[in-house]
C-alpha cells in the first residue's frame, strides 16, 4: 500500500515572529477573549477591524514611517479565523455530510472534480442498511444562504493525521515515544511482577505488527516510528439530563497518545478529539455507529498497513515513517455495547468476554471455571450476522450468539476480548456499587429496615438453589424470566421473618404476625417453596412441583402459597428446633 505522505512543516513555522510586538499583542487579546471569554466569531472580528482603525488614528495623531505603519495594518489579519490558524488553533478539518435519517446516519465525505473546482456532496443517502433493501435515498444536502451547496446535518472531522504531526513537532514527545517504544522491546520477553506502565501488561507485550515481529520493535533500516493509541467515546448533554434527557445527548470519540509518559497522556492539549456527534433524538445506537467510527478506522487501517510519512519531524529534518495502531478503547458499559458490536452486560450473556450464558450464571464468582471468547469465535459470530439475509435474519443471530458485525474488525489486529474495556471510573464506581448494594447490603432501605432477631437458623442464599440438585425442579419451573424476581423474592422473606417484636404485647405480636403473612403469600411460590425446604419444614424429596409460564400459578393441595405462608408464621410462633 502507498504509504500516505503529511505535511508538517507548519508544526515549525511561526508566522507571529515576523509580526510586530504591536500585532502579536493585538492578536493575543482577540484569542484570549475566543479562547477564555467565549466571545463570539464576530465579536472577535469586529474587535480587529477596531484595532486597524486605532492604529490608523493612532497615525494621524503622531505621524511617522508611513510604509512601517502601513505594514504593521497589513499585519492584522480581517477575521479571527486566520488569527487561529496563525497561532495553530484551527486544526485542518473536514465538513462531513450526515443522512438526516434517524435510522441511517451514513456519513459522506466532500467530493473534489478537481483542481480550481468546489467541493461537493452527493445529494442523495445511497446506503443500504442490508442488501435485500433498497438505498436510504434521503437528501442529504440543500443550497445556503450563498447559493453553494451544504450539507443538511453538518458534522466536523478534525484530521487525525495533523495531530500525529503535532506530536512529533516536540523533541521532547518524540524522544519519549521513541523510549517508550524501546522499553516495551526491552521488557516483552521478562515483564516484572510489579506493574507501572502499559507495555508490561500481557496484551502490549506480545502484540505482532504488520511484519509479524513485536510491534514496538522499531526497524532499523529507516528509524520508523512505533506509535500506539487509545480510543475513548461517550455521550453528554450540553443542557444536562434534566431538561431534554438523552434526547438532547452528543456524542464525542477522542484519542490519546499511550506512548507519551502518564502525566502528559490525558493533558488537554494532548488529546485529540476527532468528532463531536450531534444528537439525532439521542445518541448513535449500533445500527448506526459505525458510519462514525469508521471515519477513524480509514486512518488507522492506513496507517497499520502502509504508514504515515511525516514530511519533518523534531529530531528528523528531512522527514520520518510512522507506523500507528489502536491498543485499547475505553468508555462506559453502554458505549461499549457500541463499539464492540455487543450485547449489554445485562443481557444473558456476557458478550466479548466469556462463554457464560444465562440469567442463572449472574453474580458467578468462580471465574477459575470462566471460559474465555477467541477473537476467532467474534469473528465468526459477526460473519454470521452480517451473511444473514434479512434485517430480521440479523436480529435472530444477534439475540441468539450476542454479536454483530463491526467497523472495528477492519482493523487487523482488532480482538474485542481484549482490547475493549471499561474505564477505570467506571469500573470502580459498578464494583462499589455492587459490593455495597448486593454484597454487603448497604442501602437506605436497610438503614431504615426495622431491627432483626436471632431466629438460630442460618438461611440459605437465593442462589444455592442453582448449586444443590435437591432444587432441581425449583430452577425448572422458574425459568430465566423469573431468575431475578426469584432471588428478590427469597431476600424479602428471610428479612420479613427475621423482624423483631420485643417489648411488644400478645395483641400487638399476634396482628403483626398477621400482616407479616399476608406479606410473604403474594411472593413467588418458588420463593416460598424453596425456603421452606432450606429450613426443614418440607421434605427435601417432595413430590416434584412444576409450574405453568408464569412461574407460580400451578397449585398443590399441600403446598399452597398461603398454606406454605402460614407454616412459615408458625415456624416464626413457636421458634426454630
Amino acid at each position: 500500500p502507498r504509504t500516505h505522505r503529511q505535511d508538517a512543516d507548519h508544526a515549525f513555522t511561526h508566522k507571529l515572529n515576523s509580526c510586530s510586538p504591536v500585532v502579536q499583542l493585538a492578536l493575543f487579546a482577540v484569542v484570549s477573549g475566543h479562547v477564555f471569554a467565549n466571545a463570539g466569531l464576530r465579536f472577535c472580528t469586529m474587535i480587529l477591524q477596531l484595532s486597524k482603525l486605532q492604529l490608523e488614528a493612532h497615525y494621524q495623531v503622531v505621524g511617522g514611517d508611513k510604509r512601517k505603519h502601513d505594514a504593521i495594518v497589513r499585519d492584522i489579519p480581517s477575521t479571527i479565523d486566520t488569527v487561529l490558524k496563525q497561532f495553530h488553533l484551527n486544526s485542518p478539518s473536514t465538513l462531513i455530510a450526515v443522512c438526516p435519517n434517524v435510522l441511517c446516519q451514513a456519513t459522506y465525505k466532500p467530493e473534489t472534480l478537481g483542481p480550481g473546482f468546489p467541493s461537493t456532496y452527493t445529494p442523495y443517502c445511497t446506503f443500504q442498511r442490508h442488501p435485500s433493501l433498497e438505498a436510504c435515498g434521503s437528501q442529504i444536502t440543500r443550497l445556503d444562504a450563498q447559493g453553494s451547496v451544504a450539507p443538511i446535518k453538518p458534522m466536523m472531522f478534525w484530521e487525525f493525521e495533523d495531530y500525529l504531526a503535532t506530536l512529533f513537532s516536540r523533541k521532547d514527545f518524540e524522544s519519549a515515544i521513541d523510549q517508550f517504544a524501546d522499553n516495551a522491546c526491552a521488557t516483552a520477553d521478562a515483564r516484572p511482577d510489579d506493574w507501572d506502565e502499559v507495555y508490561h501488561g500481557e496484551f502490549l507485550s506480545s502484540f505482532k505488527g504488520p511484519d509479524g515481529e513485536l510491534f514496538m520493535k522499531r526497524p532499523e533500516a529507516d528509524n520508523e516510528a512505533r506509535v500506539v493509541f487509545a480510543w475513548f467515546f461517550d455521550g453528554f448533554n450540553l443542557e444536562r439530563n434534566t431538561i431534554h434527557g438523552e434526547t438532547a445527548s452528543w456524542g464525542i470519540l477522542a484519542v490519546k497518545c499511550v506512548s507519551l509518559p502518564i502525566e502528559l497522556q490525558n493533558l488537554h492539549d494532548n488529546l485529540h478529539i476527532s468528532m463531536v456527534i450531534p444528537p439525532y433524538r439521542g445518541e448513535p445506537g449500533q445500527d448506526v455507529i459505525d458510519h462514525y467510527i469508521g471515519l477513524l478506522v480509514d486512518v488507522f487501517e492506513r496507517g497499520w498497513k502502509s504508514g504515515i510519512r511525516l514530511s519533518r519531524t523534531a529530531h528528523y529534518p528531512d522527514g520520518r515513517n510512522t507506523r500507528i495502531a489502536l491498543v485499547f478503547c475505553m468508555c462506559d458499559l453502554k458505549a461499549r455495547v457500541k463499539m464492540g458490536g455487543i450485547k449489554d452486560h445485562t443481557a444473558n450473556m456476557c458478550g466479548a468476554i466469556c462463554k457464560c450464558k444465562g440469567s442463572d450464571t449472574h453474580g458467578r464468582y468462580d471465574y477459575e471455571n470462566w471460559e474465555r471468547l477467541t477473537v476467532e469465535e467474534m469473528k465468526e459470530r459477526a460473519k454470521s450476522w452480517r451473511e444473514a439475509g434479512s434485517l430480521k435474519e440479523q436480529a435472530s443471530v444477534f439475540q441468539e450468539l450476542g454479536a454483530r458485525d463491526s467497523d472495528m474488525y477492519r482493523l487487523p489486529y482488532w480482538d474485542p476480548t481484549r482490547q475493549l474495556i471499561v474505564d477505570p471510573m467506571h469500573a470502580a464506581k459498578n464494583l462499589a456499587h455492587f459490593m455495597c448494594g448486593q454484597v454487603l447490603n448497604i442501602t437506605q432501605a436497610a438503614t431504615k429496615a426495622p431491627r432483626t432477631v436471632d431466629l438460630g437458623h442460618s438461611f440459605l442464599p437465593a442462589e444455592q438453589v442453582y448449586q444443590n440438585a435437591n432444587y432441581a425442579d425449583i430452577v425448572k419451573s422458574i425459568q430465566n424470566k423469573h431468575c431475578e424476581r426469584f432471588v428478590k423474592d427469597v431476600n424479602y422473606i428471610h428479612t420479613t421473618l427475621q423482624i423483631g417484636m420485643d417489648g411488644q404485647d400478645e395483641e400487638t405480636r399476634e396482628s403483626f404476625l398477621t400482616k407479616r403473612q399476608g406479606n410473604i403469600q403474594g411472593r413467588l411460590k418458588a420463593s416460598l417453596l424453596f425456603v421452606m425446604r432450606s429450613i426443614g419444614l418440607v421434605p427435601l424429596a417432595s413430590k416434584p412441583w412444576t409450574a405453568d409460564s408464569d412461574g407460580q400459578e400451578v397449585q398443590s393441595p399441600n403446598e399452597t402459597c398461603e398454606t406454605m405462608a402460614n407454616a412459615l408464621i408458625a415456624w416464626v410462633r413457636c421458634g426454630p428446633p
